[in-house]
């Protein structure tokens, strides 16, 4: 099988003879299961022949596009998912926009904007005020100069913000740094007469189902009432945490007691 050719249309072939100057008499060359190359089928006369297998211009054109449509679909695919990850992120913010515009929605706004303007109207006004301040360290200061510039029991601000809260609501927030950061508190509320302020401080103790020391202490200093079950289950706490804090001092009492024996330096 010596005389192996290559058609126009790509088949492999053994020549048989000439027919011709031009024309030769072939005979296919398929493969077995095996893998092994024998001619079979009809013997035909073709032209043309070639030594080694190509391709036409459509046929390499044709692999190629195809090649190239690989490569771009995934590609293509790349951008999709990363467009689609996108727009989850995107709707993910705006599912919580459009839910805060539904709570401020439901929120009783005429009322706010009262209040937010009262705020204001307290704020900017030259007649003595008095500002809670919420937070671990919440209490009442008068508003004076001093606030602005002293840092005095953990707070005082240099920016005053007001913001829209995810439940709808609109409150005041207060920072150190006049850029915004330094955020000292959970919001703030400002009175244009003191016993207002001790009101609302108050029903913001009442509001609480656990006190902090600071609680107790700003309680007892402004006079507000605590809630004895509360207040006895704090006791309760810090009994417990003395007498673990006993027991621990004294095992290493007993431990250091135990060194000094075994040193002989009883």
């Amino acid at each position: 099988m010596s005389n192996i050719k290559y058609t126009i249309d790509g088949k492999k072939v053994v020549v048989i003879g000439d027919l011709n100057q031009t024309d030769k008499i072939v005979q296919e060359i398929f493969i077995t299961e095996n893998g092994d190359e024998i001619p079979s089928g009809d013997r035909f006369v073709t032209r043309g022949l070639l030594d080694t297998p190509c391709k036409s211009w459509k046929e390499k054109n044709i692999e190629q596009i195809e090649k190239d449509y690989e490569s771009k679909i995934k590609e293509w695919e790349n951008k999709i998912n990363a467009i689609n990850k996108e727009k989850r992120k995107c709707y993910e913010v705006l599912k919580n926009e459009v839910k805060w515009l539904k709570d401020v929605a439901k929120q009783p706004l005429d009322k706010q904007i009262k209040e937010v303007i009262q705020t204001m109207t307290i704020f900017l006004s030259d007649t003595p005020k008095w500002v809670f301040i919420m937070g671990y360290n919440w209490n009442i200061y008068e508003l004076n100069e001093e606030l602005y510039e002293v840092y005095d029991g953990n707070i005082n601000f240099r920016l005053l913000s007001l913001y829209g809260r995810t439940d709808g609501n609109i409150c005041w927030k207060t920072n150190r740094w006049s850029d915004g950061s330094g955020s000292e508190s959970d919001g703030i509320q400002f009175f244009d007469d003191y016993d207002k302020a001790i009101s609302y401080a108050q029903n913001y103790l009442n509001g609480k189902d656990k006190y902090s020391d600071n609680d107790i202490e700003k309680a007892e200093k402004l006079g507000l009432k605590l809630n004895d079950e509360i207040l006895k289950a704090k006791k309760e706490e810090h009994k417990t945490y003395i007498e673990n804090s006993i027991k621990k001092y004294k095992e290493e009492i007993i431990k250091y007691e135990n060194e000094l024996l075994n040193m002989g330096m009883n």
